[in-house]
């Protein structure tokens, strides 16, 4: 599912391509994700048609989230 959020990278202002970072991610629509994620999820962040990134859930916050 596409959603919009915005990320804040622990520990670094700016990424450059091809670096790894950890992020706190925040969903503008979470309900839409409720009891869909699971940590060792892999996702992808994509601008219009551009692939601009990929990540993995490492800790879930908001517990509505989590599979059940």
């Amino acid at each position: 599912m596409t959603t919009s959020g915005r990320q804040i990278y622990i520990g670094k202002e700016i990424v450059l391509p091809g670096e790894t970072v950890e992020a706190e991610i925040t969903m503008l629509s979470p309900q839409f994700f409720e009891n869909k994620l699971f940590e060792g999820l892999e996702f992808k962040f994509i601008e219009g048609a551009k692939l601009i990134g990929t990540g993995k859930i490492l800790k879930i916050a908001n517990k509505d989230l989590e599979i059940i």
